[in-house]
């Protein structure tokens, strides 16, 4: 959430769980085997790209499978139509439209989660370009 300082209840949560500190920074120098800051930063971008890209994977495998139910809701609808004013197909038909609108603003939102991955994906990628140049 933008304007939100996560920071302060991360380290709440740590203190609450008994952690007094944790040195990511070593952690980086003994996975890299380097002490040189900018090797350990692109190790540390080129690990997050890659959990990015899984989450976007994920992201479109649910996209994916939500609009294919979507399309055969949207052919149940109208077969369902097609059944006129009973009662029994009225009641149903009314809760196949509410599920399938609920559905579409799932997919909307799974779809602008997958633009923010990407642009997250992007982002990281320049820079580890940056990195790489300078190095």
């Amino acid at each position: 959430m933008p304007g939100v300082d996560w920071s302060n209840n991360v380290d709440q949560e740590l203190r609450f769980k008994g952690w007094r500190e944790i040195q990511v920074l070593d952690e980086l120098t003994e996975i890299t085997s380097s002490t040189e800051l900018h090797k350990r930063m692109r190790f540390w971008f080129v690990q997050e790209i890659a959990e990015e890209e899984g989450l976007l994977k994920f992201l479109r495998d649910q996209c994916n499978d939500l609009r294919w139910k979507n399309a055969r809701r949207r052919v149940l609808i109208r077969e369902m139509e097609a059944f006129g004013e009973r009662w029994v197909a009225v009641d149903y038909l009314e809760s196949l439209k509410q599920i399938h609108a609920r559905e579409t603003a799932k997919l909307a939102a799974l779809t602008d989660a997958i633009a923010e991955s990407l642009a997250g994906i992007h982002e990281k990628e320049r820079h580890v370009a940056k990195i790489d140049l300078n190095d």
